[in-house]
């Protein structure tokens, strides 16, 4: 027999894949053979096929955790998941990284080290801290390879005591599992967020979840954030016996954490007394150098926060924040706490959340990314919290928020628990979530249709308590011309080449105002014999159409507000309007609407109101929210057929 030759290139092609085979663990072998079996919606960029976190805590309260994660990339949208993105700081490293591209036909590309890089995060809003960011990127990753990543992460701050774990954003998930181990003795408290078909176990000291099989989580209209919408898992764990380490076993340990931190910083030294004495010289009342103390730090000091070391917990000192004229939140609530001590008005720091909504099952000053000031009514005797800044006795400020006076909460706050930090009687507070009517606006216009189509209105705009502070700020910091070229944006859709002019803004008291000339061209739709009116011009947009059955997520429309529209139309003569739905209203457990127009003579008045809770309404309700949501539509592209 006649053997045939062995080519050199067959040879290096055998040792390659006999090479990127070995080169594969166990674990992404296995998860590369069931990527199969998975199932995966039509409209799934990736699937997760493997995801897992092993936590080790030690008895000194430093972590270890090793990482696995292996994707599919199913379309050229999911070529994201080729990129790992690691936070890093100098308390916390991550080691032995390892990645695998496995392509279509099985071969394998290593992660090398110039696909590896740390970098800075860019400061946003005056932020600068020592958290940087290790970003790993796998070449070459297309639809219909694999991409896996494998490292550990050590942890030796007492940021270790918090773990967290997403099983699912929105991906369909094949394995995703998250396992901590503590030491003899600790305890841990947990809080878990949509857990449903994830299985919890707990053997001796070990803990684990487990999920498999989670399928992708639809993009729907009006719904939540996808953070809200998350599967997670979130812990703090603590010895019970260990009294000098720094653990967060309830509220009250939290809180002492944070006075101990804050209190020796808000010191009041001779340099803020000087200070404080110039701003009330001319001041009687405890309310009126409150007030002044309060329009001082939010206007006089910078935000700018530079968080570096235990700087990322401790304020610097109040003298020092007055002299730099800058400071983060913390910075900004020492200071002003110093200024109030200084006429004899009792504060304490509050730590807040501007992000997300705090659980108050879970005891950790990581649930927390903002700090504000909290004021005790019970030395005012004059004062009285406002409904949405104050609550059980306390009058809250953020010194931060430049749009906001005394007595106002930005809405971020609003509705989210707040921790007081009192040495003796902790707990969480829960702010106001404030009513529709404390975030209003009014729209108003009188507008006059020509022969020709054309249209010329004059226009106000009114805006109420909340709002009108963020407008109100937002006027104040924006030139004109910009504020004159967003109007134009609002209005250009249906209205050809709008003129704004006569430009006018003001405030007074808890309102304030725009007022313009509005002109255009072509505003009257040509339909054959018939012209079209759309009776509100204000309103451009369609909402978000709620037309598909059924509804896998909650709906939500949006945060409380109220809006009130008012158009007054001048009809040339000899126009017939036809009005088939003179008024209309509707309702669901989360907004109302009303609307009305009527004609008298060449004289066309419209009229609606929309209101919303900010309630969020279960899938269960998704028959009554789109009722709702057919009729938002009807009211906002009401037009009016004209003869």
């Amino acid at each position: 027999m006649q053997m045939k030759r062995f080519t050199p290139w067959l040879f290096f092609f055998i040792c390659a894949m006999v090479s990127s085979s070995a080169a594969q663990p166990d674990w992404l072998k296995q998860a590369w053979r069931e990527k199969d079996g998975a199932k995966s919606a039509a409209k799934a960029v990736a699937l997760v096929l493997h995801n897992s976190a092993v936590v080790e805590i030690s008895s000194d309260g430093a972590a270890k955790t090793h990482v696995r994660k292996a994707f599919a990339i199913l379309k050229s949208a999911g070529e994201t998941f080729g990129v790992l993105s690691e936070g890093v700081a100098p308390f916390r490293k991550v080691k032995n990284l390892k990645g695998w591209l496995i392509l279509p036909d099985g071969s394998t590309r290593m992660l090398a080290d110039k696909d590896k890089v740390e970098m800075s995060l860019p400061g946003a809003n005056g932020k600068y801290d020592d958290t940087r960011v290790l970003l790993a990127r796998l070449p070459e990753a297309k639809a219909g390879a694999i991409a896996a990543f494998e490292y550990d992460i050590d942890e030796s701050d007492y940021t270790s005591l918090f773990q967290r774990f997403v099983f699912q954003v929105q991906e369909p998930v094949r394995f995703a599992q998250f396992s901590v181990t503590l030491p003899e003795g600790w305890k841990l408290n947990k809080v878990e967020w949509r857990t449903e078909g994830i299985v919890y176990e707990q053997m001796g000291k070990r803990h684990t979840w487990t999920a498999r099989d989670l399928p992708y989580q639809p993009e729907e209209p009006l719904v939540p954030s996808w953070h809200f919408l998350s599967r997670r898992v979130a812990l703090t764990c603590y010895n019970p016996a260990g009294a000098k380490a720094v653990q967060f076993g309830d509220w009250p340990a939290v809180a002492r954490w944070c006075a101990e931190m804050h209190q020796p910083q808000a010191a009041l030294d001779e340099t803020v007394a000087t200070q404080v004495r110039q701003l009330t010289q001319d001041l009687k009342t405890p309310a009126e150098k409150l007030q002044a103390i309060a329009a001082f730090v939010r206007d006089e000091i910078r935000y700018v926060a530079v968080e570096i070391d235990k700087g990322r917990f401790e304020p610097r000192p109040a003298a020092t924040t007055l002299y730099n004229r800058y400071g983060d939140c913390k910075d900004k609530t020492t200071l002003m706490r110093a200024m109030l001590a200084a006429v004899e008005i009792p504060s304490l720091p509050v730590l807040a959340n501007t992000s997300y909504a705090v659980n108050p099952a879970l005891p950790t000053p990581f649930q927390f990314n903002h700090c504000i000031i909290g004021i005790p009514l019970t030395n005012l005797p004059n004062v009285t919290a406002a409904p949405t800044a104050g609550a059980e006795g306390w009058l809250f400020f953020d010194p931060t928020h430049p749009s906001h006076e005394l007595g106002e909460l930005p809405a971020p706050l609003q509705g989210n628990f707040v921790l007081v930090a009192e040495t003796n009687d902790a707990k969480l507070h829960r702010l106001p979530y404030h009513a529709p009517a404390d975030y209003r606006r009014r729209y108003r216009a009188e507008a006059v249709l020509s022969a020709d189509g054309s249209l010329a209105a004059e226009v106000t705009v009114t805006d109420f308590k909340n709002w009108a502070a963020e407008s109100r700020y937002e006027r104040n910091t924006t030139p004109e011309e910009k504020q004159i070229e967003a109007w134009r944006a609002v209005f250009s859709p249906i209205l050809s080449s709008p003129i704004i002019s006569n430009y006018q803004t003001g405030a007074q008291g808890d309102s304030a105002w725009v007022s313009f000339q509005l002109k255009g061209s072509r505003y009257l739709i040509e339909a054959g014999p018939l012209k079209l009116l759309k009776v509100d011009f204000f309103h451009p947009g369609a909402p978000p159409e709620l037309t598909a059955e059924p509804r896998h997520h909650p709906i939500w429309h949006g945060p409380p507000m109220q809006v009130a529209t008012e158009i007054v139309w001048r009809l040339p003569n000899g126009l017939s309007p036809e009005i088939d739905t003179p008024s209309l209203a509707s309702t669901c457990g989360a907004a109302n609407l009303s609307s009305e127009i009527v004609l008298q003579g060449n004289t066309l008045r419209f009229i609606s109101m929309m209101q919303q809770t900010g309630k969020l309404l279960p899938a269960e309700q998704y028959a009554e929210a789109r009722q709702f949501s057919r009729a938002l539509s009807a009211v906002k592209g009401l037009t009016v057929v004209i003869k």
